[in-house]
């Protein structure tokens, strides 16, 4: 009786495993498809479907999502993010160094008004 017993559990467990495989098969089969789809489309499937190919995976789907954003992008897009990237530092240098001329005008033109009215 013993024996048939230990028989049955080794049974289960094989069949455990191989449903086990089975699904994992599958899910890696379905994840597969999702990258391939990802590649193939635009920015914002490919930003979905990279995000639920790495939520299937434990991964953090928001990084994912941006990737697959940024690989759905023609080349002309790209380098405009690109040169985006580039020139907005600059650009934010630019602006304040304008502001900040801005406001010594200002604090300028409000004294010297302050100056002429007492006098």
């Amino acid at each position: 009786m013993e024996r048939l017993e230990n028989s049955l559990l080794r049974l289960v467990r094989a069949a455990v495993e191989a449903c086990a495989q089975l699904i994992s098969t599958k899910i890696e089969r379905a994840v597969g498809k999702l990258a391939e789809r990802a590649d193939k489309s635009g920015p914002v499937p490919g930003a979905a479907l990279r995000a639920a190919r790495a939520a299937l995976l434990g991964k953090s789907p928001v990084w994912a999502a941006i990737k697959g954003a940024i690989a759905g992008m023609s080349w002309q897009t790209k380098l405009i993010l690109v040169a985006a990237m580039i020139l907005l530092p600059i650009l934010l240098v630019v602006l304040g160094v304008v502001l900040l001329l801005v406001l010594i005008v200002r604090a300028v033109v409000v004294a010297f008004r302050a100056a002429t009215q007492r006098g």
